[in-house]
């Protein structure tokens, strides 16, 4: 095994994410890690203060922390660049890691599946910035491609009922990763 992506919903909250992950990373020193919280982690039980409270907080502790593990790699969702990782086989890939938020249209459940602060602009906001950003890395990546989204765009159970737009992207010669909660490990691409 050269990379393991940890896409979401690993634990109730991100404390047990984490644990979970450098526990893991310690054991595999030589395999690559690659986070992505996802609902639980990010938005479960959590309203932020300010925004990308979240965020700041892991940003910190990686610059911060002596005890944040090299092989582990996180992507802070206003980064416009990619993550850069090199395999034990000397292999280079990009990967970029993302919620995945679709562009919503308001409808009655969109309201009892989302945090009541999510909204539909809040959502196709996010939307907006990650499409763009994908679109640009996409186009610009110079290595093996990996998208990971924590929501999957095709016939996700937490989308049931919402209508939606997905990302305009393409791909070629490339791999995305993304989670079903029917189902244990989904890739498209």
């Amino acid at each position: 095994v050269d990379l393991v992506i940890f896409n979401g919903n690993i634990g109730l909250n991100s404390k047990r994410t984490m644990l979970y992950a450098t526990e893991l990373t310690k054991k595999y020193p030589n395999v690559q890690f690659v986070l992505n919280f996802g609902w639980y982690e990010m938005y479960l039980g959590h309203v932020p203060k300010t925004p990308y409270e979240f965020e700041d907080n892991i940003s910190v502790r990686i610059q911060n922390s002596d005890d944040w593990p090299k092989n582990l790699h996180w992507k802070d969702p206003r980064s416009k660049e990619g993550l850069i990782i090199m395999l034990q086989t000397g292999q280079t890939i990009q990967v970029w890691p993302s919620f995945g938020f679709p562009k919503v249209r308001p409808t009655p459940k969109l309201y009892s599946e989302y945090p009541q602060w999510a909204t539909p602009e809040w959502i196709n906001e996010r939307f907006e910035i990650e499409e763009t950003n994908i679109r640009n890395w996409e186009v610009n990546a110079k290595h093996y491609k990996i998208l990971v989204t924590h929501l999957n765009p095709y016939k996700d159970p937490r989308l049931e009922g919402i209508v939606a737009t997905q990302w305009n992207i393409h791909w070629a010669k490339c791999l995305w990763v993304t989670t079903n909660q029917e189902k244990s490990i989904n890739f498209l691409g």
